[in-house]
């Protein structure tokens, strides 16, 4: 709650800022941060028992917002990964070995191509062009998986305004379905990732903002034991070579509608 509250049983610690609330109209939302990569429950909700450690305002300008600097990003959906898949109160959730992630290419490090290609041409929203991530999960919850999409839980991007001091300023852009050619010269193919509306998001995704996958479906479920590539395509708006931080939750929703399965890449 917001520090002007006395009821301890609405905030934790001092409260967020500022006291009398965010009366600015606007796609926007608090949002609770993830726990930091390096710790065991890296990706997990982060609980500090601190309101203003433990959220951060998200908002589809990035900008400043009543005083507070907004990061770019998105209200999310937090049931149905996808506008016509189930919208019941069991939501995916961070449920730890359900999904695996690797490399598209093992034969590559993962910070080579194909498993990650650098593009210097200009875009919509990567004035510099962009940073393409490309990754395969593997579904090891023991049932089929009928929706899939991917949130974004820590990016460097659009805050209060302007780039991250010293790192790259990011957006999440759509990528279409394509086919990758690996060092063995096989090919795999890519499935296109559409950015989750609403919200509108012209300035690009960012944190909380999410990527839908459309080929899995009730009608065309991916299997136990089954794969998926994918392509994560952000633009880059920042001159030069600096660091970046992404960490993404891969989201599935279960054939029979119950509970979800997830893994995280960072």
């Amino acid at each position: 709650g917001y520090s002007s509250v006395t009821n301890a049983d609405y905030k934790e610690g001092a409260g967020l800022a500022p006291a009398a609330g965010i009366t600015t109209s606007g796609q926007h939302s608090w949002v609770r941060r993830t726990v930091p990569t390096g710790s065991p429950r890296a990706g997990y909700p982060q609980d500090t028992g601190n309101n203003a450690a433990d959220f951060v305002l998200v908002s589809t300008t990035g900008g400043m917002i009543d005083g507070i600097a907004s990061v770019l990003g998105a209200p999310g959906p937090q049931r149905g990964p996808t506008m016509t898949a189930f919208t019941t109160t069991s939501a995916p959730m961070h449920t730890a070995d359900s999904m695996t992630s690797s490399v598209v290419d093992p034969a590559q490090p993962d910070s080579a191509a194909p498993n990650l290609v650098r593009d210097s041409t200009a875009v919509t929203n990567g004035t510099s062009g962009t940073l393409k991530i490309r990754r395969k999960y593997t579904n090891s919850s023991g049932q089929a998986l009928i929706a899939m999409r991917f949130r974004i839980v820590g990016l460097s991007t659009l805050t209060g305004g302007a780039a991250p001091a010293g790192q790259l300023d990011l957006r999440a852009l759509n990528s279409p379905t394509q086919t990758i050619t690996l060092t063995d010269t096989t090919t795999v193919t890519a499935q296109a990732l559409t950015l989750q509306t609403p919200a509108a998001q012209p300035l690009g995704g960012g944190l909380n903002s999410s990527l839908a996958e459309g080929v899995i479906t009730t009608t065309a479920p991916l299997a136990n034991g089954a794969s998926t590539v994918v392509e994560f395509n952000f633009g880059v708006n920042t001159a030069g070579s600096l660091p970046y931080a992404i960490t993404i939750i891969a989201e599935g929703l279960p054939q029979s509608g119950v509970g979800g399965v997830s893994a995280m890449d960072t």
